[in-house]
């Protein structure tokens, strides 16, 4: 449960803050679907808003909303299911945290707690332990003085903690799958009381060694159905795979909201490849490390590789930390920490740290090893280029290893209007796929509804 802080300093630390959103409205924008709420343009025109929540958010130094801000919050507020995505540092987060937690203040139900067990209101669930603390904070901010109370759970914390901290109640619980489900089996949560179910990097939680854990949380006995519960998903990726199966999860008339063009990069951050090999990249990682390392995240594919980097990087005189899922999570918090608070030059990283994290220092993003899917590589770069901010991203591509990935990351780098190189454009040349438009379908804005000629009647699900 929050503490009432008095201390302004919560509200420190905004990512956004130094950020002119502005600049983002000329952002195309598509709304698929029926009886479309009207967008809005500032923040005090949200209908009805209450003043707590107004300051709140003034506190936080937003000033206009985003696109994504500006269509989501009708569209929850008017109670549709959404889905939704729009580049990374588009404002997702706020896009949907504000319009869930204004409907808990202006139409509060009783919650509903006791000794043995707690019924959340609002579940959102998310894909990493980093990324649930984060929006766990984010919300605090949002909901101090509000009388609506959130909590995170996630793996690497004492669960007796948790399980307190639990039962106390919350309005709002922020989980990762693996320790909401534990909790669930032993009865500390049911879901009797669910209004509103987020899945946040809806294509993460979708994967297939997902998907069976997300249909287990919404098949148990105490959710309300997708009729009686409002469902909202948002990434900054959605490939057609995911469009279809979302659609499972939602009412039949639910809106898809695309924001700019599904699974872009932002035209901010400047797109550099080099073709190497596995055995080049050490070296060619320390001559651009030694040229300038501060700010810089480097992901890679293996852990021990992240290990290995580490420590050869600080024998270079390149402060560095890792980051991935085999060490504690005490010792992940002290990594993410040193590198924010800018202790450190380097973070190594697994795509643990690709998603949903706001790293206000990064100033350049290298892909030391390809991701295998391009949705991995928009979301990597995506942790800088922030709107209105310029950054650099490089990648080392070997042909050996990545070759699947040629077609994707030319239609990529088009979008964003960077420059292809020739070696890659030959690569295409000569992989003599006669009919590219298979591969790059993920990339259009496209409302799976219309390609299954389905009928907009509701049904539950």
């Amino acid at each position: 449960m929050d503490q009432c802080i008095d201390d302004e300093s919560i509200f420190d630390d905004a990512f956004n803050s130094n950020i002119k959103f502005e600049k983002c409205n000329g952002t195309e924008v598509k709304v698929n679907g029926k009886n479309i709420p009207e967008a809005i343009k500032t923040f005090t025109l949200i209908e009805d808003i209450p003043e707590i929540l107004l300051r709140n958010i003034k506190k936080k130094k937003f000033t206009r909303p985003t696109p994504i801000q500006k269509y989501s919050i009708p569209i929850i507020l008017s109670g549709r299911d959404l889905m939704a995505t729009a580049q990374t540092g588009s404002g997702k987060t706020i896009a949907f945290v504000i319009p869930i937690i204004q409907k808990l203040i202006m139409d509060p139900v009783t919650l509903v707690k006791d000794r043995n067990h707690c019924e959340p209101q609002v579940i959102i669930i998310v894909p990493t332990r980093e990324l649930a603390v984060q929006m766990k904070i984010t919300i605090s901010r949002l909901t101090r003085n509000t009388g609506i109370f959130s909590f995170a759970c996630y793996g690497g914390i004492k669960v007796s903690y948790q399980k307190d901290q639990i039962l106390r109640g919350c309005h709002i619980l922020v989980a990762t799958i693996g320790r909401l489900k534990s909790f669930v089996q032993h009865g500390v949560i049911t879901f009797s009381s669910v209004r509103i179910f987020v899945l946040n990097e809806v294509d993460r939680m979708l994967y297939d060694d997902m998907k069976s854990e997300i249909d287990c949380i919404l098949n148990h006995f105490s959710m309300p159905p997708v009729m009686n519960r409002q469902t909202i998903m948002m990434s900054a990726t959605l490939p057609e795979k995911t469009r279809h199966l979302a659609q499972f999860y939602l009412k039949k008339d639910y809106l898809l909201l695309t924001v700019g063009i599904v699974s872009s990069t932002s035209m901010n951050i400047k797109q550099t490849f080099y073709m190497v090999n596995k055995f080049e990249k050490r070296n060619m990682l320390t001559e651009i490390l030694k040229k300038d390392s501060a700010g810089t995240i480097v992901f890679v594919k293996r852990k021990w590789v992240v290990d290995y980097l580490v420590t050869y990087l600080n024998k270079n005189n390149i402060p560095s930390v890792p980051l991935h899922s085999n060490h504690l999570q005490h010792h992940r918090k002290i990594a993410l920490n040193n590198f924010h608070d800018k202790k450190t030059n380097v973070l190594v990283a697994t795509d643990l740290a690709s998603r949903g994290l706001d790293f206000k220092c990064v100033n350049h993003v290298i892909n030391f090893d390809m991701p295998p899917k391009i949705e991995e590589y928009v979301q990597r770069i995506g942790r800088k280029g922030k709107p209105a901010t310029q950054a650099i991203s490089t990648s080392f591509f070997d042909p050996n290893e990545d070759y699947s990935l040629v077609v994707p990351l030319i239609k990529t780098l088009a979008l964003a209007n960077q420059e292809i190189p020739d070696w890659l454009v030959k690569l295409r040349q000569d992989a003599k796929c006669n009919d590219a438009n298979n591969v790059l379908d993920q990339f259009v804005g496209l409302d799976i509804r219309h390609v299954n000629n389905s009928n907009d009647d509701c049904e539950e699900w």
